[in-house]
């Protein structure tokens, strides 16, 4: 067994048992090779140690916790470690790169990728997910440059065609790892559907051009406290913004169903959904205890003059 594959087992996951994480374990490889070459020569050459006639000594992974952490290294960090797994498994294990985006999915996504592939007819769709691939390529003609992109959502994967008009359009390059929104037309010519892209936003942009309403979801028997109301108009208030506020109240009556009423509050109860107010947000609500609400329209093709005219 070579040093590379013991790499391989450990980014992969197969050797989680034996240490506090994968980083510090790949650190140990090359003592735990080196201690296991000199222990096979000297039983070629017929030699024990004294601490041989000790007995097997206990495992890496049998250690205090005190004597684990004395190692100090850091682990990889969640993407880290899901791109090693997809990489050397063609799969993850430890959970998907798009789990903390249930919200955004859910709001942007029109179709699913699943959904696209049992579509027969073309048409005009937005997607939510990830970017796996990126293949930038030119025109023939006139050397423009355009993309071939993978794109991922929790369904499947889909080949993203970003042509030259909308890749000029781009404010910054595509890089894989990044969760994009994509509007386009369904090409359905191939065996393979495939997306033409008209419009692409990351994720800042997504929440100021699409997002209109964020919907709290809120059992009435945990609001009873009325300081819980006033931490949660504060925290609102800290980050005004154009997205519309709505509270989805809700209390059970009885069978196991619960009754719903949607509130409406003022307009400037509107907020601005950054990174920063979403932490706070799903800090206060102990969860994910929300709804993101997009628009439903999407970004289509401009017609050309010529087109217009027909």
């Amino acid at each position: 067994m070579n040093k590379k594959l013991i790499e391989s087992l450990v980014k992969s996951g197969a050797c989680d048992d034996f240490g506090p994480n994968r980083a510090e374990l790949l650190t140990q490889i090359d003592g735990a090779l080196a201690q296991a070459s000199a222990k096979a020569r000297d039983r070629d050459a017929g030699q024990a140690s004294l601490l041989d006639l000790l007995g097997p000594m206990e495992p890496a992974a049998k250690k205090s916790s005190a004597s684990a952490r004395a190692g100090g290294v850091p682990d990889f960090s969640l993407r880290e470690r899901l791109g090693y797994e997809k990489e050397l498994l063609g799969f993850y294990i430890t959970g998907h790169p798009l789990d903390d985006y249930a919200a955004d999915l859910a709001a942007f996504q029109i179709h699913t990728v699943a959904q696209l592939k049992d579509i027969p007819e073309e048409i005009d769709t937005r997607v939510c997910g990830l970017v796996t691939k990126v293949e930038i390529r030119t025109t023939q003609k006139d050397k423009k440059p355009w993309a071939r992109v993978t794109f991922e959502d929790l369904t499947g994967a889909l080949e993203v065609l970003v042509f030259p008009d909308t890749y000029a359009a781009l404010p910054r390059p595509l890089d894989v790892g990044e969760v994009v929104v994509i509007s386009g037309s369904l090409d359905r010519r191939d065996d393979q559907p495939k997306l033409r892209a008209v419009q692409v936003l990351w994720l800042p942009e997504a929440h100021e051009q699409l997002l209109r309403e964020l919907a709290l979801h809120l059992p009435l028997e945990d609001w009873l406290d009325p300081a819980r109301w006033a931490e949660l108009r504060e925290l609102v208030m800290d980050a005004p913004g154009p997205v519309k506020l709505r509270l989805v109240c809700s209390r059970a009556n009885g069978g196991g169903e619960r009754s719903r009423v949607e509130l409406a509050p003022a307009d400037h109860y509107g907020v601005a959904w950054t990174s920063e107010f979403k932490a706070r947000l799903e800090a206060f609500l102990g969860g994910a205890g929300y709804e993101l609400r997009a628009t439903t329209q999407i970004a289509r093709q401009k017609r050309k003059a010529w087109e217009r005219r027909g």
